[in-house]
């Protein structure tokens, strides 16, 4: 992704630590991808993480697999700007970056715990 705006949604089935959002670095397998700077997140227990995996702001609603929640991604990378939803509920931005102009981006979405999973619904 790059220069332009993009909406993608996952529906989780199972579990409750996941993370998902969007990341410049697509090769650091060995950690989740925004406990890297270049990578923006959303972490099921309501909180943004961006440069580290222990702590950040209070955001949106707690997500589960249980409930079969569905999270939606809207990511501006003209006016860098990323905010997510829940189940059709649209949250307030969750990041404001220069970086999010700059840099390429890829979809992240990440299971934290064996046995949890997702799916992509949409694009």
């Amino acid at each position: 992704m790059s220069g332009d705006r993009y909406y993608y949604e996952v529906q989780f089935l199972k579990g409750c630590n996941f993370k998902i959002g969007v990341s410049s670095n697509k090769d650091k397998v060995e950690v989740a991808f925004c406990d890297a700077i270049e990578g923006f997140g959303f972490y099921s227990a309501g909180q943004l993480r961006n440069g580290s995996k222990t702590t950040g702001s209070k955001y949106g609603k707690i997500y589960r697999g249980q409930n079969q929640d569905i999270i939606g991604v809207y990511v501006d990378l003209i006016d860098g700007k990323l905010f997510y939803s829940k189940n059709d509920e649209v949250f307030d931005v969750a990041y404001q970056a220069e970086s999010l102009k700059r840099n390429d981006f890829y979809a992240a979405c990440c299971c934290l715990t064996k046995d949890e999973s997702f799916k992509l619904l949409f694009p």
